[in-house]
C-alpha cells in the first residue's frame, strides 16, 4: 500500500448540503477509524493565471452609492449605478463584454477599450449581457456559467467499486452514536438530534455518479428514512475507496467526496481529508444524503478552499432559461442558507421576480415568489417585493413583504406562514392601533422575535402616542409591547428628570433574549432634554440605561455617536462608541458595559496597540462598527496613520490583525501589501473574517486580482480564503474565475450578526456565507474557516 500525506482539507464548508472540519478520535469499525478531517492551508501568494492589465475589474464591491466616481481601490472610473438598480448595491458598475474570459490573453475588451468593468465574459450567445436587473436587452442564457472551453472528460469513467457495504440500521438518540458498515461510518455528536431517529447506511448502483469524476468508491445513501435530517452539530462522516481506481499519474491526495440530493444531481465537490494509509476519506456533514469519493477527471489548479455548495445561477432548475441571480444571504447556525435575489430569463418579469430561495429541504428551493398567492390569507394578496428578512434556524424564517392594496405582512416559520397584516393585525397595547410598517427584524436562535413598528388607528395617521414601538415575542409568551413611544417611561432613577422613550434604531436581540437599542429621548411635556440620546439594555422592568448621566472612568459620558450599532452578546455585555469630556470633540472613545462591572474605557486615541499609537476609531458604516461576542470586540481604528483591524480578546488583550500598508494577511515576506479593509466579522469560536484590497503597487497585483477575503483561526493563524482573478471550484469540479468580491461578505450591507438576532453570514462552525462573481453572474457560496 501506498502511503501519502494527509490532505490537507481546504477549510471550507457547508451551505446547502455539507460541512466539514476538526473530525477527531473516535472508531468507524475496528479495523477503520474515523479520519481526522482537520487541517489547515495557507495559501501563498499566486498571481491569477487570467490577471493581465488589461483584464480590469473596476469597482466590483463598492457598496456605498451607485453614482461615485471613485472606486473601493482608489482609482476612478465608477459611474453607474448598482446591478440591481439600487444605489448601495455591493456589486457596483458591472458591465460585460463579449469575449472570453477563461483564455486570459487578451489585453482589451471587446469593444477596444481597457477598462471595461467585467472585460472578456463569454455568455454563451455572443451577445453583451444585460445589466442584472433585466433592463438590457440581453438575457444570458441558462449555461452561463459552462466554460468557453469544456472541461476535458477523456480520463472520466463512472466506473465500478468492488467494494461491498451492507445495508445496516440502527438508532442514534440525543446523546449521539455511530453507525458502520463496510468501512463507512456515521458518528453523530451528542446535542446533534432533537429526539431518536433510525439511521440507514446501503450501497446504490454504481450507475449513480457526478459526470467528468473518475470513481475510486462507492456511492453510498445514508438517511434517516425522510426527506431531510437536519443535524444541529456537524456530523463525522468516513468512506473507504479502492487505491487502485487512482489513474496513473494521479495521486490519492486528489480524492474529494462528491455529494448529490438526489441520484440525478447536480453534483458538488466537498473539502475532503484523505488518510491514504487506510483508504478512507472523512468530512462533516449537517446532513445526510448522497455521497461518493472520486477525481476529477481533470486535475484541479485552485488553491482556494472549495466551497461546499451554493446557489448558482441554475442551482434552482427552473428550466426554460430562468436563472437566479442572488442579491444577499445568511445562514443559520446548523447550515441551512437563506438567500434573496431576484429569477431572470424567460417569462420572468419585473412583477414576478423577487424571490426567496431556502436549502433547508438540501437543494435549493423557492420558498416564497413575488407574484405567488400568499399562503391562507384572507383576501387572496399575492406577495409584492421583500425587503427584509432573517434566520437563525432551520426552522425559523422571518420575511418582511409588500402585498397588493399597499399592505405589509410579516411571514414566519417554513413553509411561511402569515404572522402579521399591517393595517390589520392589532397592537397589543391599550390603546386602538394596528401595526403599520414594521421594521428591524431580529430573530434568537431560541427563537424569540423582536421588531420595532409604527402604529396606526383605525383611520388616518396616528397623530397622538403611542405612534411607534419595540414588539417581542418569546416561545412562552404572546406578542407584546416592549416600549411604546411617548407612555413608556425610562428608569425613573436614571434620570433626574421624566424621560420617555420616542424612537429607536438599530435594535439588537442577544442570544439570550436581552434587547439593546438606541433612543430618542424627551421630557413629559414633549420637550427636548440633554442629552437626547441614550443606549438601553434589559428587559422589561429591568431595563439599564448604559451611557446618560454616566460616569466612564472617572469621565463622564457626553453623547453617543449616532451611526454607532448598539452591540449586545450573550453574556449581557454592550459595545458602544461615544464621547467624553477628557477628549476632543471629534475623537471617539469604545466602551464596554455590563451590569457586574459597569463601564469600562476599552480603548481610547492615544493607546498603544501593536507598537502603533491608535489616532482615531472608525464608525459610520454599520458594516465596519464594532462587533462583540462572548466578550470579544472587533473593531476598526487608525493607527499610525493606517487604518487598522483589532481584536480585544475576552481577558482584555489587545490584537492588531492586519493594517493597510503592511503585508497582507497569509501572505508570504515578500507578498503584498494591504490597501484597504472593508466588513469584517467575529464568531463564537473568536474567528475573525473580513474582505479588503491589495496595493496595487505591490508587485503582480493589479486591479484585476486586487480584492480578497481574508480569515484568521482562533489561534491567529491567517488563511486566503477568495481573490479576485483567482480560479473558484463550483460545480461538479468544474473551475471558474472569480470575477468579482462582495462587500460586505454576505451582500447584508446591515452588518448586524446573529449575535445581535440579524441574519448571520458567519457561524460559530466557521461558515462563511460570501458573494462572488463568477463569469457574468453572482453566486453565494459557504466557505469554511478552520
Amino acid at each position: 500500500m501506498r502511503r501519502r500525506t494527509l490532505l490537507l482539507p481546504y477549510l471550507v464548508a457547508c451551505a446547502l448540503l455539507i460541512t466539514f472540519a476538526a473530525c477527531k478520535g473516535g472508531s468507524a469499525t475496528n479495523e477503520s477509524p474515523p479520519v481526522d478531517v482537520q487541517g489547515d492551508q495557507t495559501t501563498a501568494d499566486l498571481t491569477a493565471p487570467d490577471a493581465t492589465s488589461g483584464d480590469a475589474i473596476g469597482d466590483s464591491t463598492d457598496g456605498v452609492t451607485g453614482t461615485d466616481a471613485t472606486d473601493d481601490d482608489g482609482s476612478s472610473g465608477d459611474t453607474t449605478s448598482g446591478d440591481d438598480g439600487s444605489t448601495s448595491d455591493a456589486f457596483d458598475d458591472v458591465t460585460l463584454d463579449d469575449v472570453t474570459l477563461d483564455d486570459a490573453s487578451d489585453a482589451t475588451g471587446a469593444d477596444g477599450s481597457t477598462s471595461d468593468a467585467l472585460d472578456d465574459v463569454a455568455l454563451g450567445d455572443g451577445n453583451d449581457a444585460s445589466d442584472d436587473d433585466g433592463s438590457g436587452a440581453d438575457a444570458p442564457p441558462a449555461d452561463a456559467l459552462v466554460d468557453a472551453t469544456p472541461m476535458d472528460t477523456s480520463g472520466s469513467s463512472c466506473g465500478s467499486s468492488s467494494l461491498d457495504v451492507p445495508e445496516t440500521s440502527g438508532p442514534i438518540g440525543t446523546a449521539g452514536g455511530t453507525l458502520s458498515s463496510g468501512g463507512v461510518t456515521l458518528e453523530v455528536p451528542d446535542g446533534a438530534l432533537g429526539e431518536e431517529k433510525t439511521f440507514t447506511i446501503r450501497k446504490v448502483s454504481d450507475d449513480v455518479c457526478p459526470p467528468n469524476v473518475i470513481r475510486v468508491g462507492p456511492t453510498v445513501e445514508i438517511t434517516a428514512g425522510e426527506l431531510h435530517t437536519l443535524f444541529q452539530k456537524l456530523a463525522k462522516v468516513t468512506l473507504p475507496y479502492e487505491e487502485g481506481l487512482v489513474p496513473n499519474g494521479r495521486n490519492e491526495t486528489e480524492i474529494h467526496v462528491f455529494y448529490a440530493a438526489s441520484p440525478a444531481g447536480p453534483w458538488h465537490i466537498l473539502p475532503t481529508n484523505v488518510d491514504a494509509p487506510n483508504d478512507l476519506v472523512g468530512i462533516e456533514v449537517p446532513h445526510l444524503t448522497y455521497f461518493m469519493p472520486g477525481l476529477t477527471a481533470t486535475p484541479l489548479a485552485s488553491t482556494l478552499p472549495i466551497p461546499v455548495n451554493g446557489i448558482y445561477a441554475d442551482s434552482l432548475n427552473l428550466g426554460g432559461g430562468v436563472v437566479f441571480v442572488p442579491q444577499t444571504a445568511g445562514i443559520a447556525q446548523n447550515g441551512v442558507l437563506l438567500a434573496k435575489g431576484f429569477l431572470q430569463g424567460g417569462s420572468v418579469t419585473t412583477a414576478n421576480d423577487d424571490v426567496l430561495v431556502s436549502t433547508r429541504s438540501g437543494a435549493p428551493m423557492l420558498i416564497a415568489r413575488e407574484g405567488d398567492p400568499i399562503p391562507a390569507d384572507p383576501d387572496g394578496r399575492i406577495y409584492g417585493a421583500f425587503w427584509e428578512y432573517v434566520t437563525t434556524s432551520s426552522d425559523q424564517i422571518v420575511l418582511a413583504t409588500s402585498t397588493t392594496g399597499g399592505f405589509s405582512y410579516i411571514m414566519r416559520g417554513e413553509p411561511l406562514q402569515i404572522y402579521l397584516r399591517t393595517l390589520t393585525t392589532p397592537a397589543p397595547t391599550t390603546e386602538v392601533r394596528t401595526f403599520y410598517s414594521p421594521s428591524e427584524l431580529r430573530l434568537s436562535e431560541g427563537g424569540t422575535l423582536a421588531f420595532r413598528s409604527q402604529l396606526r388607528p383605525s383611520a388616518g395617521l396616528c397623530s397622538a402616542a403611542p405612534c411607534d414601538g419595540i414588539f417581542v415575542e418569546t416561545p412562552s409568551e404572546s406578542l407584546s409591547a416592549w416600549l411604546l413611544d411617548g407612555r413608556d417611561k425610562l428608569p425613573s432613577d436614571l434620570y433626574a428628570f421624566d424621560v420617555f422613550f420616542s424612537a429607536s434604531v438599530h435594535l439588537s436581540l442577544s442570544p439570550t433574549d436581552q434587547l439593546g437599542f438606541d433612543v430618542a429621548l424627551e421630557n413629559a411635556s414633549g420637550g427636548s432634554v440633554s442629552p437626547d440620546r441614550d443606549l438601553v439594555f434589559g428587559a422589561p422592568g429591568a431595563f439599564e440605561a448604559v451611557l446618560s448621566n454616566k460616569v466612564y472612568d472617572g469621565l463622564p459620558y457626553l453623547g453617543l455617536d449616532v451611526s454607532a450599532f448598539v452591540g449586545v452578546d450573550r453574556f449581557g455585555t454592550v459595545v458602544v462608541i461615544g464621547d467624553d469630556t477628557g477628549l476632543a470633540s471629534e475623537d471617539f472613545t469604545l466602551w464596554i458595559w455590563d451590569k457586574t462591572n459597569g463601564p469600562r474605557q476599552l480603548i481610547k486615541v492615544g493607546d498603544t496597540v501593536g507598537g502603533g499609537t491608535v489616532t482615531a476609531l472608525l464608525t459610520g458604516s454599520e458594516a465596519r462598527n464594532p462587533v462583540i461576542v462572548n466578550g470579544r470586540v472587533l473593531f476598526g481604528a487608525i493607527v499610525d496613520g493606517n487604518e487598522a483591524l483589532i481584536l480585544r480578546e475576552s481577558d482584555g488583550t489587545l490584537k492588531l490583525l492586519a493594517q493597510v500598508g503592511s503585508l497582507a494577511p497569509s501572505f508570504a515576506a515578500n507578498g503584498p501589501l494591504l490597501a484597504q479593509i472593508h466588513a469584517y466579522r467575529l464568531n463564537a469560536k473568536g474567528q475573525v473574517v473580513f474582505d479588503g484590497s491589495l496595493s496595487t503597487s505591490s508587485p503582480g497585483v493589479t486591479t484585476a486580482n486586487n480584492k480578497c477575503i481574508f480569515a484568521f483561526s482562533a489561534d491567529g493563524t491567517a488563511h486566503l480564503m477568495a481573490r479576485l482573478g483567482e480560479k473558484l471550484v463550483v460545480q461538479e469540479g468544474v473551475e471558474r474565475a472569480i470575477t468579482a468580491v462582495s462587500s460586505p461578505l454576505g451582500g447584508d450591507p446591515s452588518g448586524i450578526g446573529g449575535e445581535q438576532g440579524g441574519n448571520n453570514a458567519f457561524t460559530d462552525n466557521g461558515e462563511l456565507v460570501v458573494k462572488l462573481g463568477v463569469l457574468n453572474r453572482n453566486v453565494i457560496v459557504v466557505l469554511r474557516v478552520p
